[in-house]
């Protein structure tokens, strides 16, 4: 399928393209530097895109995990995607990403069990930020201070606030999608596997929140399920 330049792709495409211009000034932000820590990825990176319809598009994209969002750089400024439903795939980087609701999680490993992370972030209060009145921080789009108005998470926070990863491991079985948030939960999905998945996560020193070893269970899983299906 031909690619197309985001700016050719405006003129014909515009009803189809996923970004609502029209509440561009609603998300536009400064541009990102390499210091935010609610991205994931250090800096934006050329992505292509693939639509359920229409052409593919090329951006600059990151992804912010604490609102959940891509965010793509355009002018200077930094737009929220606002239409992920619209989206197949994302390749960015070496990774893939899907939407799911209204996040992306990251394809870890497939076959007939599919393994994805959701790259999920907080905000925490690390001291008492540096003005006056009660600061509040939620894993929501937003956070305030009574002094300033809504401050969108594209922006550098403030001073106190600090992000904390608190990932999660989705996993798909038969059309069935189930978070996972230890090792137990993981075993719990495998009941007929569970003793060897065990075995084999504790002979090989595997940590399911560290992707190179996630990338080794969803192998292992779906060889066994090719085992027990001959």
């Amino acid at each position: 399928m031909k690619r197309i330049p985001v700016f050719d792709f405006f003129r014909p495409c515009f009803l189809t393209f996923i970004f609502i211009l029209f509440y561009a000034d609603l998300f536009a932000q400064p541009e990102v530097k390499k210091e935010l820590p609610q991205f994931l990825f250090s800096d934006f990176i050329t992505a292509d895109i693939k639509m359920k319809t229409g052409p593919d598009i090329i951006l600059d994209l990151n992804y912010n995990t604490v609102s959940g969002r891509m965010v793509f750089k355009m002018g200077g400024n930094l737009y929220d995607m606002v239409n992920p439903e619209s989206v197949d795939t994302i390749h960015l980087q070496q990774s893939v990403f899907v939407p799911y609701d209204s996040v992306f999680l990251e394809v870890v490993s497939t076959g007939e069990i599919v393994f994805f992370i959701q790259h999920n972030s907080f905000i925490s209060v690390r001291s008492k930020p540096e003005m006056k009145g009660t600061a509040q921080a939620s894993s929501s789009n937003y956070y305030s201070e009574s002094n300033s108005s809504t401050v969108y998470f594209n922006q550098k926070l403030p001073s106190g606030f600090t992000v904390k990863p608190s990932n999660i491991l989705w996993i798909r079985v038969n059309d069935t999608m189930s978070a996972v948030t230890n090792e137990r939960q993981l075993l719990k999905i495998f009941p007929d596997y569970s003793d060897q998945i065990k075995t084999f996560i504790k002979a090989s020193h595997l940590k399911i929140d560290y992707k190179p070893d996630l990338i080794r269970i969803g192998t292992y899983c779906n060889d066994l399920l090719k085992q027990y299906s001959n």
